[in-house]
């Protein structure tokens, strides 16, 4: 019989591989979770504070915000959003007026606490908190409007002074 030697194959580790590199799931798990309470067939946003608190749960990012305003606003973001494209396309290599993006918040600095406070049937108060450093702090206002027995965002007062569809309108 001619049968055939094999030999077990060991695998080493050598000085320079380098260690892999653990992957945080969470934010993808957190974000799933957002988009599926978001889902305006699956949420009822049937008093302000589920409005404050879905608006909270989106963190700035527009296309979960979006989901939370009412269709005169949600048209006149798409609006603003095809007029600074085309601004963009007439003048290349300058900055359009929404080059950072619209504003979901008074300031751009993104902070890590945010909370609602005295919601009523008109507004929600959106306050943002840096619990190292206080005197950065502010608090933006959701303007509320009940469209189909839902609580939704039809404005967005903000901290200092202006509010969203003010900006959409003086931008171009």
């Amino acid at each position: 019989m001619n049968a055939k030697k094999t030999t077990p194959t060991k695998t080493t580790k050598t000085e320079d591989q380098k260690p892999v590199k653990k992957f945080n799931y969470l934010p993808f798990i957190i974000l799933a979770v957002v988009i599926a309470a978001l889902s305006v067939s699956r949420v009822s946003i049937d008093t302000p504070e589920a409005a404050g608190k879905l608006f909270c749960a989106a963190d700035g990012k527009p296309f979960l915000a979006k989901r939370l305003f009412t269709p005169e606003l949600k048209a006149a973001w798409d609006e603003a959003e095809a007029k600074n494209k085309a601004w963009a396309k007439a003048n290349p290599g300058q900055k359009p007026p929404f080059g950072d993006g619209i504003p979901l918040a008074g300031f751009p600095d993104s902070a890590p606490v945010c909370e609602i406070a005295k919601p009523t049937d008109k507004h929600v108060e959106i306050h943002y908190k840096f619990p190292e450093d206080a005197k950065n702090n502010w608090t933006d206002r959701l303007v509320l409007k009940q469209v189909g027995g839902n609580y939704m965002v039809d404005d967005i007062q903000f901290a200092p002074r202006g509010t969203l569809r003010g900006k959409l309108k003086a931008a171009f």
